[in-house]
Order: structure tokens, then C-alpha cells, then sequence
């Protein structure tokens, strides 16, 4: 695959906030959770205030009503801001949440009343750009039950088929005991569904998300998990089957609570 210029980073897509520390996978007959990413530019010093002031009550309200699973907002901490310093993330759970259409301007009459949806749009207009839009699925994960960092890892398979295999049979577990031990507060990897094509230098990526920054016994972990199996080895497998196009870390600003 032709590699182009990258159109920046791809948030950690950050699921189900509040959910219990517990391993999940997509399988027949469990609604498909799809993940929506917002890249975000802000060109003005309060954006941040107006996802918390104005929208974040919207999504929480989204979310009560179950209409989405979460909202969250999350800033670049160490990686590329030029094009995208903040994101937001919307996570659905089935198609019926994912194709819900209720108009925005009536989730504001309802959590806002007496102000404008006028102003409010004029003031959220005025403080970001919206530069693209992604739609992820999960494709398994160690959901975090609280988490501050979301470390984010792009991913570029030829093979998806044998790169989910390895995440689940000899990551997963991994991820699992990090998290039992302490070291971690969760993991999960997605697959990219649009856009798609060969302009995109990517079409999965994991999400190592922690609650302090630092590193963690990995490679000590790998070896107590799979006894049986070299370290080499498993590196060598890993980097034949994916490339890990970029890394970033990101810090988890405001999020909707429960569903």
C-alpha cells in the first residue's frame, strides 16, 4: 500500500465510558459498537468551555435518553496538533443508536432553556473547525472502568483477518493481566470502516489507556502470560502481520457519565 501524507492522528476512540474493567468482543448476535471521531481545531482560547458548557449536558442528555453511549472530549497531550489539538468521540452501540436523528436544537431546548440555539451554534462555530470525521468499530477490548490517558497506535494490516487473531490470542490476555496487576486501566483495538481507501495510511489502531503516564512491564507480562512462547518470536509474528504507522498520547478532558 502507497503510503500519502498522513491527515493526521486518529483518536483513541474511547469507548463506553463507566463500564466495569471487563474483557469484550464483538461476536454473532452482540450489537456492533461503532465509534465516531471528530478531528478538531480550535481557533479560539474557550473551545474547551463551550464542549463543556453547551454540548457535553446535549450528549449526556443523548445518552439518558439511549439514543448514544457516550460523548467525550479529549486534547492532544504529546503528538501533532497542527491539524487536530482536540477530539471528540461519540460511541454508539447498534445501528439503531447510530442512525438516531434527533435534531440537536431540540436536545438544546430541553438542557438549555430560555437561551438561544442560535448564539449557542454562533459561539461553537466561532471557536473550532471540524476538519474530518471517522467511523470505527471495536473489534475487542479490556474496557476501562476510569481512565485519564488514552495512549492511541495506528495500525496499517495487508492481513486483517491474521492481525485481529494476533491481538486477541496473544495480546488480549496480556492487556488482561496488566490490567489485573495494576499497570494499566484498559485496552482495545478497532478496525477503520470509513473512510477507506489507499490515501489512508491506516485501518486499525489499539488504545493503551492508563490513569498515570510511565512505563509498564510489558514485555515481563508477555512472558508470564505465554510461557511457551519467545519474546523474538512474538515481535517477529507482530511486525509481519502490522506496521505502526504513529503513537500519540492524549488526555481525557470531560466525558458523559453511565448510559
Amino acid at each position: 500500500m502507497s503510503k500519502l501524507k498522513m491527515r493526521g492522528s486518529v483518536i483513541g476512540f474511547i469507548l463506553l465510558f463507566g463500564a466495569p474493567a471487563t474483557a469484550v468482543a464483538q461476536g454473532a448476535g452482540t450489537p456492533t459498537t461503532y465509534v465516531a471521531v471528530d478531528c478538531m481545531k480550535s481557533t479560539a482560547p474557550d473551545y474547551a468551555s463551550v464542549e463543556t458548557d453547551i454540548w457535553q449536558p446535549m450528549h449526556q442528555e443523548l445518552v439518558r435518553q439511549g439514543k448514544k453511549s457516550s460523548w467525550s472530549l479529549l486534547w492532544v497531550l504529546y503528538g501533532d496538533r497542527s491539524q487536530c489539538d482536540y477530539y471528540t468521540v461519540n460511541t454508539y452501540v447498534g445501528e439503531s443508536q447510530l442512525n438516531d436523528d434527533t435534531p440537536f436544537s431540540e436536545v438544546f431546548a430541553r438542557v438549555h432553556p430560555g437561551k438561544s440555539w442560535q448564539e449557542a451554534s454562533a459561539r461553537t462555530g466561532a471557536s473550532r473547525e471540524m476538519v474530518w470525521s471517522e467511523l470505527w468499530t471495536i473489534v475487542d477490548a479490556v474496557l476501562p472502568e476510569d481512565f485519564l490517558y488514552a495512549h492511541v497506535n495506528q495500525m496499517y494490516a495487508n492481513d486483517g483477518a491474521a492481525y485481529e487473531s494476533i491481538e486477541r490470542e496473544v495480546y488480549k490476555p496480556v492487556h488482561e493481566a496488566l490490567v489485573a496487576g495494576g499497570h494499566s486501566a484498559g485496552w482495545a483495538a478497532y478496525e477503520l470502516v470509513t473512510p477507506s481507501g489507499t490515501s489512508l495510511p491506516y485501518n486499525y489502531a489499539t488504545v493503551d489507556f492508563g490513569n498515570r503516564l510511565g512505563p509498564i512491564p510489558f514485555f515481563e507480562t508477555i512472558r508470564a502470560v505465554h510461557p511457551g512462547m519467545e519474546v523474538a518470536a512474538i515481535n517477529q509474528r507482530t511486525q509481519a502481520i502490522r506496521e505502526i504507522v504513529r503513537t500519540e498520547t492524549w488526555i481525557r478532558i470531560a466525558a458523559t457519565q453511565g448510559n
